[in-house]
């Protein structure tokens, strides 16, 4: 499914993982496209959280997607102007009978002078070593580059599912 709006094309990543919990999806909390600010993980034995912050409008509006407040909280990783996220790798695994989100990576772009950093894996110890489920690129979407402006998916306690939203 895509989108156009006046800003460009808003196209939709559809989630991949579990099929567990409740849909979100914060591209429609907003009337235009947000930008994302930081993103933030708590992982224990599965990712127990993840955290993201829009900025919007002038304000910042953090997001929480999985309800629980277990795990290690690791610290903020923090898209410094003008950095934009371009990638999202997604590990899963089952956690008590469940498919859900096992390990998340960030890579942000500054397009400006041709950067690029990567957060550490944020992931449980049973995902770490092998290579990611998915990866959602939009530096390879047509028409691209891309850059990666929301979120969306299914969640529960966990995130069970997680897809994107890409402005081309």
């Amino acid at each position: 499914m895509s989108v156009i709006t006046g800003a460009g094309k808003i196209i939709k990543w559809e989630p991949h993982g579990g099929s567990g919990g409740q849909e979100f999806d914060d591209y429609h909390q907003f009337k235009s496209a947000p930008a994302i600010h930081q993103l933030q993980v708590n992982v224990g034995e599965t990712l127990d959280h993840l955290v993201v912050s829009y900025s919007f409008a002038g304000d910042f509006y953090p997001i929480q997607h999985g309800e629980s407040n277990f795990g290690t909280p690791h610290p903020p990783f923090i898209l410094d102007r003008p950095e934009v996220l371009t990638k999202v790798e997604a590990w899963f695994h089952t956690f008590d009978g469940t498919r859900e989100l096992g390990g998340l990576r960030f890579t942000v772009t500054d397009f400006n002078v041709g950067r690029t950093r990567t957060s550490d894996l944020y992931a449980s110890r049973d995902v770490r070593g092998r290579p990611a489920d998915y990866v959602f690129d939009a530096t390879k979407v047509i028409g691209g580059p891309g850059v990666i402006i929301a979120f969306c998916g299914r969640q529960g306690l966990f995130v069970n599912a997680l897809g994107v939203y890409v402005q081309v």
